[in-house]
């Protein structure tokens, strides 16, 4: 195989560029609330996220295959426990309610990835990624959690009509981020999930993810932020999710549109220059 190919297979494949993703909306976060924006912070949102994608990932594959390991998941291995490490550090420099913030998320990235046998039949057996319709908001939830409620409880700020607004505006964001990849998963997901595709079809899902765009924009019009940044990207997602069909390829998804966030980073950066 090409080393190009390899390496790029290895950075999407173990989950740094989900990881720059997401540190990417925590600093947008920091800029447009004017919050103090801590390198520890970023730090951690970037090392929680590798070791958490890379758990619920792989945690399954690892327990049957552990002596059939390839070269490249054990580099994963690897670099997921040095990502934890530093994760469990950089927690020790945190406010304790932003510590408070992080074992909320991680616990329900551990419920999310493992079955756990509670006594009420809505969850015996399963893991919050099994139950029917949860999923993608499970995601929007822990996404919002860590690239808004972290950055905003470290700094110690109060919660306002604002701040909520803003939350608000990063968890309907993250539902439409997500939804290119419930299209591409249409094909091999079981029904019993009952994803947002399944449920509305394919053309019902992208007017909802429009709507979702549309209140995206106007919350950030409305907060007054910065227009071009937000207007961009999200135009780019409309155009991702619009191009969306369940025969677009892995990297469709996992890496163009997963780069939007990015995006968002990049422009806000030009337009303080």
């Amino acid at each position: 195989m090409n080393p190009l190919k390899k390496i790029f297979q290895f950075y999407i494949n173990s989950s740094i560029h989900v990881a720059l993703a997401a540190t990417a909306l925590t600093w947008v976060t920091a800029e447009e609330l004017q919050l103090e924006s801590k390198s520890n912070v970023l730090g951690l949102v970037f090392c929680s996220t590798v070791s958490a994608y890379n758990f619920i990932k792989y945690f399954g594959l690892a327990q049957t295959h552990h002596r059939n390991y390839t070269s490249q998941l054990k580099w994963i291995i690897w670099l997921s426990i040095v990502a934890t490490a530093f994760s469990i550090w950089l927690c020790f420099s945190l406010a304790q309610s932003a510590l408070f913030v992080m074992l909320v998320s991680g616990i329900i990235c551990f419920l999310y990835a493992i079955p756990i046998g509670f006594r009420h039949q809505f969850l015996r057996g399963r893991n919050l990624r099994a139950v029917s319709g949860l999923k993608i908001f499970i995601i929007g939830l822990v996404w919002t959690l860590i690239t808004v409620g972290l950055p905003l409880m470290d700094n110690l700020t109060s919660f306002g009509t604002t701040e909520f607004l803003y939350g608000l505006q990063r968890f309907v964001f993250i539902l439409v981020l997500m939804l290119p990849f419930d299209i591409r998963d249409t094909a091999y997901d079981e029904l019993k999930l009952a994803t947002i595709p399944q449920i509305l079809g394919l053309f019902w899902t992208k007017i909802a993810g429009a709507v979702g765009i549309g209140f995206v924009v106007w919350v950030s019009f409305s907060l007054q932020m910065q227009r071009l940044p937000v207007l961009t990207t999200n135009l780019l997602l409309l155009a991702a999710l619009l191009y969306s069909n369940p025969r677009r390829s892995f990297n469709f998804s996992a890496f163009w549109v997963e780069a939007l966030p990015m995006v968002w980073f990049v422009l806000l950066g030009l337009s303080q220059i």
